[in-house]
């Protein structure tokens, strides 16, 4: 075959290469995920004490941004270090930001190790794939990498954002955390809203129905937003804190990442919406409903979608009487939370865990129970699809019909 004809065959297996990579990158993440989460935790929290030394010191003021700059002259020479930005309200126009650097090791370790695969295959190609192309190679496939590192980010500041070292820093009203390339495109991955902003304002507004990202990453706190419609609205990676929304219509949502702590979401028709990541903290949701809502853990098929996203947890939640039902909620987590008479009939809970949780007289009928962990749970009166299906479970205490 001709030089060009050996080189498009070449790059026709470097999805092939990257996928088997990725495989392998997926297994480890399951493993090692939490490991990596906490060594973030640590690094933020050093990057935050320096910050507030310089703020002590009146050599910087409030911080408006966090930015995790990906260099893609250090990819090229096969280092993994992010550059570390802390900037005022102009960001970018910040000439002297509080500067610090992050190792993503972790991930793009397995970049080297596709490139290893690729530099290896090239060799029966006859010269044809040259050092400068696999170079160029090696550049368009660390963004596969590097949305690992992004959502890595993002899962590691609900943990972040509750250290006394990042609440003691001056912060303006608008504070973000963003992960990109250097000088380049970023997404907020992290966001604070302080702002003074009426309830009936910020309803007007989300009634709009704007069909761009306008609702992805804010922060909504202390709201009014009760009897809503919010119907089908992108409100990816945005958090709700102590609002009000009994009796919203919240159906075919992309929900996916969003954190819900202390909120009135009782009645509230959360139906077909994508919820997967999405937690629920301390929010009261009698009579909520989940019809059919796809909340699995694993890779989601949107390409937006972030790497090994997780399925949705629930956590010192009141819902009793909720409607699962068909609801697709492999992976899901149930802690200490009320789910008396909920309806999962039809659903799919493979690898479910309910623990310490009260499910009396909840329906587990026609529902898919394989590896569902009941744990320290009340089942006093629930209804399973058969005496076989219940005897499979880890148990939880009480009896069951």
């Amino acid at each position: 075959m001709s030089r060009e004809e050996a080189l498009a065959h070449f790059r026709q297996q470097v999805p092939l290469a990257r996928q088997k990579v990725l495989r392998e990158f997926m297994e480890c993440w399951k493993e090692e995920k939490t490991a990596w989460m906490r060594e973030f935790v640590h690094s933020f929290q050093e990057l935050c004490m320096s910050i507030r030394m310089k703020q002590l010191a009146g050599k910087k003021g409030r911080i408006g941004f966090i930015t995790y700059s990906m260099l893609r002259t250090d990819i090229a020479h096969g280092r993994a270090s992010y550059l570390v930005q802390a900037s005022d309200a102009s960001w970018l126009f910040d000439f002297r930001p509080v500067e610090d650097n992050y190792d993503a090791s972790w991930a793009f370790c397995y970049l080297d190790r596709l490139m290893g695969e690729l530099t290896r295959a090239a060799t029966d190609y006859s010269g044809a794939v040259t050092l400068p192309q696999l170079d160029r190679i090696r550049l368009l496939e660390a963004e596969h990498f590097h949305r690992f590192v992004v959502n890595l980010i993002r899962l590691s500041l609900m943990e972040a954002a509750a250290l006394p070292e990042f609440k003691e820093l001056k912060k303006e009203a608008v504070f973000e955390v963003r992960v990109g390339d250097y000088l380049s495109h970023s997404e907020c991955i992290f966001r604070l809203d302080e702002r003074e902003r009426d309830s009936e304002e910020v309803r007007a507004w989300l009634q709009e129905k704007n069909d761009s990202a306008a609702y992805t990453y804010e922060d909504f706190y202390g709201f009014d937003l009760s009897g809503g419609d919010y119907h089908a609205l992108d409100f990816r990676y945005s958090s709700f804190r102590n609002c009000d929304l009994k009796s919203s219509r919240l159906g075919e949502g992309f929900l996916l990442g969003t954190v819900w702590n202390d909120c009135q979401l009782d009645s509230a028709d959360f139906a077909y919406s994508l919820v997967q990541g999405a937690k629920y903290s301390g929010c009261s949701m009698k009579a909520s409903i989940f019809h059919c809502v796809q909340g699995k853990a694993g890779m989601p098929v949107p390409d937006w979608a972030p790497p090994g996203v997780e399925g949705v947890r629930f956590a010192d939640c009141d819902l009793e009487e909720a409607d699962f039902t068909r609801a697709k909620l492999d992976g899901a987590v149930f802690v200490r939370t009320c789910l008396r008479g909920a309806n999962f009939r039809g659903a799919t809970l493979r690898g479910v865990r309910f623990q310490k949780s009260d499910l009396t007289n909840a329906d587990f009928r026609e529902a898919d129970l394989t590896d569902t962990d009941f744990s320290d749970s009340s089942l006093d009166g629930a209804i399973f699809p058969g005496r076989e299906a219940c005897l499979s479970l880890s148990q939880g205490k009480g009896s069951t019909s």
